[in-house]
């Protein structure tokens, strides 16, 4: 694999108790708390969200993992791909263990997830749908689904007979153009973030939308509960879009009254 860095962030209360803590594995890990290793000089102020709901009772006190991506091999290493899996065998193989080891972490799968946004999206899906003794489920925000992936779960006639989709969580979003509300070239609110792939998430929904029916034909649907769609009109694709919006996918999977722990 190549070389990286990798950040561990740990919630108030972290050092006055011996409690365990379920833990998220972010990708593209520079992107999620700090402007000043962003690519684009815009972060998600993940830490400060996390913190937010914590201090309101909405989800349980977790450690993030943020895992720096792998520069120019990025689209190749996230992708569905034997690089693709071989980065999630080292982050469920290699990474967890040395995290285990150091951190008081929730071991379970139900307290573990992963967490990205476009093709980091992609890859914590993989993660959760491929290693599900480690994960038990993905935040995939304006995820890039590839074709093979979605024809992986369409067809997994074997893995809902054997009941692999019991207890996992899936949580997906996206902006994009719709009827009511076009995306902007340009947004103010990005500051001096450059435009980006503005258009991205408008292209992204027929991918989106074959996973959704993949997954329901699959038995994890949106009706139990451990599925949750949810379309975001006229949002861009980058950062400041998804620090936006950051409190839903946190919500879902770590609120306070599943028990986490």
């Amino acid at each position: 694999m190549a070389k990286r860095r990798v950040w561990v962030w740990t919630p108030d209360g972290y050092e006055s108790g011996d409690e365990s803590f379920p833990v998220v594995y972010c990708q593209d890990g520079q992107n999620k708390m700090d402007k000043n290793t962003s690519w684009l000089q815009a972060d998600w102020q993940l830490g400060r969200a996390a913190s937010i709901l914590q201090d309101e009772g909405v989800i349980v006190p977790t450690i993030f993992v943020l895992i720096e991506n792998a520069g120019g091999l990025r689209f190749i290493e996230y992708a569905d791909s034997m690089l693709g899996n071989a980065y999630v065998n080292w982050m469920c193989d290699t990474l967890k263990p040395y995290v285990d080891d150091r951190f008081r972490t929730s071991k379970r799968p139900e307290s573990t997830f992963a967490m990205g946004s476009s093709m980091g999206a992609s890859i914590s899906f993989l993660a959760a749908y491929q290693r599900p003794d480690v994960f038990g489920g993905a935040c995939c925000i304006s995820p890039a689904f590839q074709t093979n992936t979605i024809a992986s779960v369409l067809f997994d006639f074997e893995g809902f007979a054997s009941n692999k989709y019991e207890k996992m969580k899936i949580y997906i979003d996206n902006g994009g153009s719709t009827k009511e509300k076009e995306v902007p070239f340009f947004d103010p609110r990005d500051g001096l973030q450059r435009a980006g792939y503005w258009w991205l998430d408008t292209q992204l929904q027929p991918s989106i939308d074959a996973m959704l029916f993949a997954l329901e034909s699959r038995g994890l649907t949106r009706a139990s509960g451990r599925l949750k769609y949810i379309k975001f009109p006229g949002a861009r694709h980058n950062e400041n879009a998804w620090r936006r919006r950051v409190r839903e996918p946190l919500t879902f999977i770590l609120s306070q009254s599943e028990g986490m722990r």
